[in-house]
């Protein structure tokens, strides 16, 4: 019997797995990649002896089908804990908090006792409501895809819980506001912390994870896809030097990217397709002789700043306590823009970015622009898939539809915004087109 052909469209995490699972279930597989490396952004630079992380800058031990894939890779020596404390930006001063220790959001002075007691009120009747659902499957928590994020987030809790707890995350890790977002997703997230789960590095950086998957599979880099033809019984995918036949396409790459590609079948793809993303702009900035004295804690893995503190500042991400092995001498600092101050400096010179940049970062550590030497800007047009309502529910709606045609898609668009979202799309995707058995 004939093996069935699939042709993976993207080399990101979601194409990678996809094509993983696919193999592992003898499909004849072939992997197109527009760029010249995997992982999309889940990649990494090594530069100095640093290890440096260009998108995605962390995974999470709640990460199931990461840490399964991770498992079979034989990478698991390579997932270390970083520090389970973050500062959040408060009066200009760095509170530190982790999720294990709920009472330091009190102690640390972040938030007052009165407004402690609500977060735990509200967090508790959250979790309570949630607890059933998985970490792994945005397309479960369609039930409260039904309200902005912000608007729910005042009413369980209050204004100031908004903007020093909330706000601050979910810009720090998708680039976006609370306002644009369904409160299906600061549902998820919070539940990371709230189910006791700890951010993971691996010591080789992000890549390692991408290169181990795609050392499995048949990878084609520089090989823009520019048509797909979807025929009766066959899918026909077409690149300038190429023309490839497939039983089935797994279309992951980014929603922008598929909508050029790929003509929905029915109004729920059209509209995941429509899905807007984030941009964001991370510099990675190597401080040899260390950081200047400041009073912001030493022990962090990150640092957030709320909108009512940022200028343009969402996060800072300090090496030695995400990972030390990836800074070789010194402190290293990943700094992330927020997600309006990424649109706007997308395309700006390194020299314009840099003079916003440093300025706020020295009102954190003063004399931090003497110590500079080697600075990287990575840029991403579509760094986050939006959130908004109706989202999840469309993922819902199109993962029902079990007996879909020859294309499946994938992404995190087609997920949560986040590694594991992109991982579980395409195993999504892999499940469903061994399934057919046609």
């Amino acid at each position: 019997m004939r093996k069935k052909s699939i042709v993976v469209v993207g080399a990101g995490m979601a194409g990678l797995s996809a094509g993983y699972a696919l193999r592992n279930q003898g499909f004849e597989v072939r992997v197109l990649e527009a760029g010249s490396r995997v992982g999309g952004r889940a990649s990494s630079d090594f530069v100095e002896d640093c290890v440096l992380d260009r998108g995605a800058q962390f995974l999470s031990d709640g990460y199931v089908n990461v840490c399964r894939l991770i498992d079979e890779l034989d990478l698991r020596d390579e997932l270390r804990p970083a520090s389970p404390w973050t500062a959040v930006v408060h009066d200009g001063k760095g509170r530190a908090v982790s999720s294990d220790r709920p009472w330091s959001v009190n102690t640390s002075g972040l938030l007052g006792m009165s407004d402690a007691l609500v977060l735990a009120n509200g967090s508790r009747q959250m979790f309570k409501a949630t607890s059933a659902l998985p970490l792994d499957d945005f397309s479960r928590w369609a039930d409260f895809d039904d309200e902005v994020a912000d608007q729910w987030l005042i009413r369980q809790f209050n204004p100031q819980i908004l903007d020093y707890i909330f706000e601050p995350m979910l810009q720090g890790f998708y680039f976006q506001e609370p306002e644009d977002l369904s409160r299906a997703l600061a549902m998820l997230l919070w539940n990371f912390g709230g189910r006791g789960k700890q951010p993971r590095v691996l010591l080789g950086g992000m890549e390692d994870f991408a290169e181990a998957l795609a050392k499995t599979l048949e990878v084609h880099l520089r090989s823009a896809v520019e048509e797909i033809e979807v025929e009766a019984d066959q899918v026909v995918v077409r690149t300038a030097e190429a023309c490839f036949s497939a039983d089935y396409v797994v279309l992951a790459v980014p929603a922008p990217v598929a909508q050029a590609l790929y003509a929905p079948v029915d109004e729920v793809e059209r509209r995941l397709l429509l899905t807007p993303y984030s941009s964001a702009v991370a510099l990675s900035l190597l401080i040899p002789d260390g950081l200047p004295k400041s009073p912001m804690p030493s022990d962090v893995h990150a640092i957030m700043i709320p909108r009512r503190e940022r200028r343009i500042l969402g996060s800072v991400i300090l090496a030695s306590r995400k990972c030390p092995i990836h800074v070789d001498r010194g402190e290293m600092l990943t700094v992330m823009l927020s997600g309006a101050a990424s649109q706007r400096l997308l395309d700006a010179p390194l020299s314009d970015i840099l003079a916003e940049v440093v300025p706020e970062l020295e009102s954190y550590y003063p004399g931090l622009k003497a110590r500079l030497d080697m600075v990287r800007a990575y840029r991403w047009r579509e760094a986050c898939a939006g959130t908004s309502v109706g989202r999840c529910r469309d993922l819902q709606a199109y993962r029902a539809q079990g007996s879909r045609g020859r294309v499946l898609m994938a992404g995190d668009y087609m997920g949560a915004p986040n590694v594991e979202g992109a991982v579980e799309s395409g195993l999504w995707a892999a499940r469903t087109i061994a399934a057919k058995g046609d």
